[in-house]
């Protein structure tokens, strides 16, 4: 941060009275509030930074001695005053709080400094407790010995009295950039992890035998065995070849015609049967790509929380079981879609009677399935959005019918029946 925003920060503290809140919501971010607006001091060592957000950003309890000392010593303090430390990035905010007999005045000092961020609490000149402790030589930062001074750049700065009005709009406007940065970091992230596996399932795709290759060598396997039947007494026994309308084909090296003939059959049924679990695979994993693709699409232009439902989530060492079918998580809710009629069915057949079942109405789309049997409005429409989007449904507005899953029945395939539905009208252009 530049010293000049630093000490337009400073006035602008001085503004407020009290300290209302304050609290670590990250190991390295503090949430305090002066009176009624809340700022925030990330003491990341790479880019510290303050920022301001009307809102109450998401929160994590910690219970440090650090905390502890923020909450005793700071929360409900009257702000005397604040102030840089001469030329370097360290704000001292004053304050006093009214104990059981006296007021007592106490220092929280915030290091902005490139890799040597801190905040340190300060009473009577000694440490009551800092964010980060140190044992250094040069800079000790231990509890109850007097807090060093920093020594002074070799310059000097004069500073320009910026309306304080203007500081807390720059603050805010930080506040925006910041999570702008943090949801394109988020966003590169979840589409690299999405690209990795699109290329992954590409590669297995492209590996797979040629069909058309091994039907014309099934045909050929056919005809040669039926040739053979039909010309049994003109084929010696142990024949390796054989010539039909000018054109040498290799034969099974048997002691009777018909035994070669019996194989070639047996290899005809085995082709048969490889091409045909071929052509699943070929299915499957081009469903895949295609699931992989819409949601290549929608994270490009998701918002931070469709990115969270989209990134991978952290495995814990226990043994992964086999996905029969895509899952995500909404607020902490699961929800499972089918990538293709196969896992549809598998999905449904999986899936209790009370949990919810989702539908794109009069258009085909995957089944999904909410594993509740009751969820909050947002989750329920949420679920709706995230059902279209990855059935690659480009239109503004949709409608998605939803029930029990007792009253899903499965037909035909995939193919379903369904009683007792209620409507939800979405707009999908709204996340």
């Amino acid at each position: 941060m530049k010293l000049q925003l630093l000490h337009d920060i400073a006035r602008l503290f001085c503004t407020h009275k009290m300290v209302t809140y304050i609290a670590r919501i990250s190991d390295n971010v503090i949430h305090i509030r002066l009176d009624s607006i809340n700022y925030f001091i990330d003491l990341n060592k790479g880019n510290p930074r303050i920022y301001s957000s009307e809102g109450i950003l998401k929160t994590k309890q910690y219970n440090a001695p650090f905390d502890i000392a923020m909450s005793k010593y700071i929360y409900k303090a009257n702000i005397k005053t604040c102030k840089l430390d001469g030329m370097n990035k360290i704000l001292k905010l004053y304050c006093t709080y009214k104990s059981t007999y006296k007021s007592i005045e106490t220092l929280f000092q915030i290091e902005l400094i490139n890799r040597a961020t801190n905040a340190i609490i300060v009473q009577d000149d000694r440490i009551i407790s800092a964010l980060r402790f140190s044992d250094s030589l040069k800079r000790a930062i231990l509890p109850k010995i007097p807090l060093a001074p920093l020594d002074q750049p070799h310059f000097l700065k004069t500073f320009t009295d910026n309306s304080t009005e203007d500081t807390l709009q720059m603050l805010r406007e930080e506040y925006n950039i910041m999570q702008k940065s943090l949801l394109d970091q988020k966003r590169e992230k979840v589409l690299q992890n999405l690209e990795t596996k699109k290329a992954k399932l590409t590669k297995l795709l492209e590996s797979l035998p040629d069909i058309d290759t091994l039907t014309k060598e099934r045909e050929t396997s056919f005809m040669l065995a039926n040739y053979i039947l039909t010309h049994l007494d003109s084929i010696p026994n142990y024949a390796t070849n054989l010539t039909i309308d000018n054109i040498t084909y290799e034969i099974p090296c048997m002691n009777k015609p018909s035994l070669a003939s019996d194989k070639l059959f047996k290899q005809t049924k085995k082709l048969k049967q490889k091409i045909e679990h071929i052509h699943k695979q070929q299915e499957n994993l081009e469903s895949k790509i295609i699931f992989l693709n819409n949601q290549i699409d929608f994270a490009k232009y998701a918002n931070s929380q469709s990115l969270d439902i989209l990134a991978p989530k952290k495995h814990t060492t226990k043994k992964l079981q086999k996905s029969h079918y895509a899952s995500f998580y909404i607020d902490g809710v699961k929800i499972s879609i089918g990538r293709n009629e196969r896992e549809n069915i598998r999905l449904l057949q999986d899936s209790k009677g009370d949990f919810l079942w989702l539908h794109i109405c009069d258009i085909p789309s995957s089944h999904l399935i909410i594993h509740a049997n009751k969820v909050s409005d947002q989750v329920l429409e949420y679920a709706g959005i995230l059902l279209a989007k990855l059935c690659g449904i480009k239109d503004n507005k949709i409608v998605i019918d939803y029930t029990k899953r007792r009253f899903v029945r499965l037909t035909q395939g995939a193919h379903v029946v369904y009683a007792k539905e209620n409507k939800l009208h979405l707009q999908l252009n709204k996340e």
